[in-house]
Formats: structure tokens, C-alpha cells, sequence
């Protein structure tokens, strides 16, 4: 029993390429208010051979230090929380655990939430009515120091190299602009009919 815990000890503490080429599970902690939603992240997760769940919260505060101690490779979290929300959970867990890439897994389709969320310092932006493969490739892609945005017409766009979160965050501020650019056009077209 000691030398499990030691191991569980010395793995949490491995650098991520010293784990990856021993082919170890990416560890996940995930942050979401709703139970059935952590018991079906958990299960789903759980079912891949590379990934491995080592917590779990329903709200910030308690994830926090399970975070710091645990040291998992990634944190998903909601924005959507009781008593701290999840852009403020980006900012805490980034202060507490850098080294932790952060997945935000939401319902908010909105470009403001996921140029708030990657230039707080997550790698990731999932939507909670994308599929499986959805969340599976932002944690592969954030284990392997990428960036996963959300794209409404192309999916998802995943961004890889040393600059990956510089140009994730420039090409979230031009979808964010773009998107912003198209709601005034609609509003300009609906005055115009109205005025007609």
C-alpha cells in the first residue's frame, strides 16, 4: 500500500513529457456544478485508455486545493458555478497550478466567453451540446501544449507550437470582432426594415 502511494505520489509529481513517453493516462480533474454531467464526464472519459479522471467538484472552492495537490495535467471546468465562476476559476487555478492546461466545457456559445476564457489562460473551449469527440480532442490537444477553439462553421480549430496560446488568442479576438461585426450588420438590416 505504501509503494501504490508513493507511485500515485511520484507520477502526480512527473514532468508531462516524462509521463507521456511512459505512456501514463492524462490525469483530468473536472469543475461542473451539475452531477449527472461529472458522473457522464467521468464515465466517458473514464472508457478511454489515455485519459484517467483523478477528481472531481461541483464547485471551485473545493477544487482548488484538490488541484494543487493532485497536480493533474488538465482542469475542465464549467463557467457556470456556485460561488465563484468558471472565468474566475481560470484565473485561480493558472495563480495556484500554471502548469495545469484548463478546458472550459460549457453552454455558452458566445465569441466574449471564449476570448474572456483563453485570454484568462485556458487552452481549451468546449461546448457542452458538441460530442464526445469534441472534449476528448481538446484533451488530447491541450495535453500536448495545443490550443482547441470552437468554430461554428469549420468544429473546432486546434492550434499547435511554442506560440499555440499568442495566436489562439489573436484568432479569438478576430472571430470575436467578426461575430460582433455580423450581429451589427443584422441590427443595421432589421432598423432599415423597420424604418422602410
Amino acid at each position: 500500500m505504501v509503494k501504490k502511494q508513493a507511485a500515485v505520489k511520484q507520477q502526480a509529481a512527473a514532468p508531462k513529457a516524462a509521463r507521456q513517453e511512459e505512456s501514463i493516462k492524462t490525469r483530468v480533474y473536472l469543475i461542473d456544478d451539475h452531477h449527472v454531467v461529472r458522473q457522464a464526464v467521468v464515465e466517458m472519459l473514464g472508457a478511454e485508455s489515455d485519459v484517467a479522471v483523478v477528481g472531481q467538484s461541483g464547485d471551485v472552492r473545493g477544487a482548488l486545493e484538490a488541484i494543487v495537490r493532485e497536480r493533474p495535467d488538465i482542469a475542465i471546468v464549467d463557467l457556470r458555478l456556485p460561488g465563484m465562476n468558471g472565468l474566475a476559476a481560470i484565473k485561480e487555478i493558472r495563480a495556484r497550478a500554471p502548469d495545469v492546461g484548463i478546458i472550459v466545457f460549457t453552454m455558452y456559445d458566445s465569441p466574449a466567453y471564449v476570448h474572456e476564457s483563453i485570454n484568462l489562460g485556458a487552452r481549451g473551449y468546449v461546448l457542452k451540446s458538441g460530442s464526445k469527440s469534441d472534449l476528448l480532442s481538446a484533451v488530447r490537444a491541450v495535453f500536448n501544449d495545443g490550443v482547441l477553439l470552437p468554430n461554428t462553421e469549420l468544429g473546432h480549430i486546434e492550434i499547435r507550437g511554442k506560440d499555440a496560446e499568442t495566436r489562439a488568442s489573436a484568432r479569438v479576438r478576430e472571430e470575436k470582432d467578426l461575430s460582433f461585426k455580423k450581429w451589427g450588420k443584422q441590427v443595421d438590416d432589421y432598423l432599415d426594415q423597420r424604418i422602410a
